[in-house]
């Protein structure tokens, strides 16, 4: 990377320290080199599958192959098929044929019989593509090593970017350029930026103290001195910036842990929603799966359970339905206003069912009206 030092005061290192990251100035040449790392660092999953599972024959194409198999137990194999499930075997045929770099059949079954063998596949493919990213980010070093590690960690590539180039401008001075006679602005710039980041003076009193370092003669020492806290200040405080990330990554992860617990504990405890109804085993599952199982990704990468993908179906027709909903009361417990609808529902079909009797012929007796009429208006009453 090209080193304009006469730019070192178009930088605000104040801001540096600044925990929102914002309006920190870096130059255009260091700007180009670290826009060329991020090309191998935002990962395509389209592309990491393609290359891992290039030429990947269908499933059909798979059990044939595995079946006829030349080996000494091949005719074995093709006439007692295998009591594996497909996911398995198909696992199996992946590693053998170098498509992954690594599988744990034990926990495989585990999550085949707890999960399913769709989502057996899924993890093996999403651990793949996990390692691919592993193996490309190891194989950086320096500052692209530095980017890496701040994009994997939840940076943004603006900040990331930002952090790692603020680094790189400082480290790439060297002490001939502050000696060089020439570079009485980059002096200023490093010691502007020095009483800006170790201390919390005003601009005025910053401005004082530089001017006062060259009318004494200082600058050149005090300069190389500035430089010297800078390089170790910025690399300490990428160092917190990592630690602090962690931390709340940590927390975060212990927190949904926590809520994701008290999630299965209330769903399993459920007995009814709707009295008189019970709710069993399959339906908590299903319950569960709807609010903790992603099935949608937005355009802005937001994920969406269950719940929030039927709303995305048609959110105005959703809300209107809840609404309605609220209002009836069925989320306070309410639910007298269904179980009279239900009532009245069984009510009209039977007496659907009286009156009819009125009109069969079939044993040649046909009742009075005035009977059938009287049954209608005694079995109302077992409906009020």
């Amino acid at each position: 990377m090209k080193n304009d030092e006469g730019n070192i005061l178009n930088m605000d290192f104040g801001m540096l320290m600044d925990t929102s990251l914002e309006d920190i100035k870096v130059k255009e040449s260091t700007e180009e080199k670290v826009e060329e790392t991020e090309e191998p660092l935002d990962l395509e999953v389209n592309e990491i599958l393609e290359a891992s599972f290039k030429e990947k024959p269908d499933e059909e194409e798979v059990v044939k192959e595995i079946k006829t198999e030349k080996s000494p137990s091949s005719s074995k194999r093709t006439e007692t098929p295998s009591s594996d499930p497909f996911a398995l075997v198909y696992a199996k045929f992946l590693l053998e044929s170098g498509s992954i770099s690594s599988f744990d059949e034990d926990a495989f079954k585990t999550v085949i019989k707890e999960e399913g063998e769709a989502a057996a596949l899924q993890h093996l493919i999403s651990g793949e593509i996990e390692s691919a990213k592993a193996t490309i980010s190891n194989s950086l070093e320096g500052y692209q090593k530095e980017y890496s590690d701040l994009r994997t960690m939840g940076f943004s590539s603006k900040d990331s970017y930002d952090i790692v180039s603020s680094l790189e401008e400082v480290e790439n001075i060297s002490e001939d350029a502050i000696t060089d006679e020439n570079n009485e602005q980059l002096r200023k710039g490093i010691l502007t930026a020095y009483y800006q980041e170790t201390t919390k003076f005003s601009d005025d009193r910053i401005k004082k103290l530089v001017d006062r370092s060259f009318e004494l003669g200082d600058d050149v020492s005090e300069a190389k001195e500035a430089l010297d806290s800078l390089k170790v200040s910025r690399r300490e405080y990428i160092k917190k910036l990592k630690t602090s990330q962690e931390e709340e990554a940590k927390s975060k992860k212990i927190e949904h842990q926590r809520s994701l617990e008290t999630l299965k504990l209330k769903v399993e405890g459920l007995d009814e929603i709707i009295p008189g109804q019970r709710v069993n085993k399959q339906t908590k599952t299903k319950i569960e799966e709807m609010l903790t199982k992603p099935v949608k990704q937005l355009e802005n990468g937001t994920v969406l359970n269950g719940i929030w993908a039927k709303r995305a179906e048609d959110q105005l027709d959703f809300d209107i339905k809840l609404a309605h909903f609220i209002n009836m009361g069925l989320f306070d417990g309410k639910f007298e206003a269904l179980k009279k609808k239900v009532k009245s529902t069984a009510a009209e079909e039977l007496e659907l069912q009286i009156s009819r009797q009125g009109e069969f012929t079939g044993s040649g007796h046909i009742p009075k009206r005035e009977t059938s009429n009287d049954m209608i208006s005694s079995m109302r009453g077992l409906f009020k």
